[in-house]
């Protein structure tokens, strides 16, 4: 039932979305397209950004933790293109940034989709680098480190790999998430 839901808001905020962005392409005396440009300055005055990339962020958890990452990927990434890759430098923004990179790097993995994966880590890493100090980027920074630590284990680059793992779980002892250390240390025991 809830992915019916997700599914019905989505189109909702979509269809919406599009109708609204198709006017203001007429208006310019440019064509329809099917799709907007998830510009942030195109959406309809009623839509926040922090509204629509929560919706989005929200639906793609649900997809990806019911195994449905194909589904997950696209919001991820049009919630991205619409928080714009924290590139206003804004702390809040970078940080949500680099969680949803976290996201599309992890569904790299599980897809098997090694380079896409390794490209999100290492564009999260560069973003939650910048603000150390806050919490969505500094445990956004465990995840990504411990996804690149997995990239480099499914490509068969064990020593990499631990470094990774060894850093996610120092990092993540450090600030107290328990959880994501005892991953990263399973995943460095795995990986040596």
């Amino acid at each position: 039932a809830a992915a019916q839901w997700y599914q019905w808001c989505l189109q909702l905020v979509m269809l919406t979305y599009q109708n609204h962005f198709n006017h203001l392409q007429l208006e310019k005396n440019l064509p329809p397209t099917s799709t907007p440009s998830f510009d942030p300055q195109t959406l309809p005055r009623y839509f926040s950004v922090d509204v629509i990339t929560s919706l989005m962020y929200n639906a793609a958890t649900f997809f990806a933790s019911n195994g449905q990452t194909e589904l997950a990927m696209p919001l991820l990434q049009r919630a991205l293109d619409l928080m714009r890759r924290g590139a206003d430098g804004k702390e809040t923004n970078v940080c949500r940034s680099s969680i949803l990179m976290s996201h599309l790097a992890n569904a790299g993995v599980t897809t098997g989709d090694l380079a896409a994966a390794e490209k999100w880590s290492l564009e999260g890493l560069a973003l939650a680098k910048q603000f150390p100090r806050n919490a969505d980027c500094l445990h956004s920074f465990v995840a990504l480190t411990y996804d690149l630590g997995a990239v480099y284990e499914a490509a068969g680059s064990l020593k990499s790999a631990r470094v990774q793992y060894r850093q996610a779980a120092e990092i993540a002892a450090t600030v107290g998430d328990n959880d994501a250390a005892r991953l990263a240390d399973q995943a460095l025991a795995r990986a040596s």
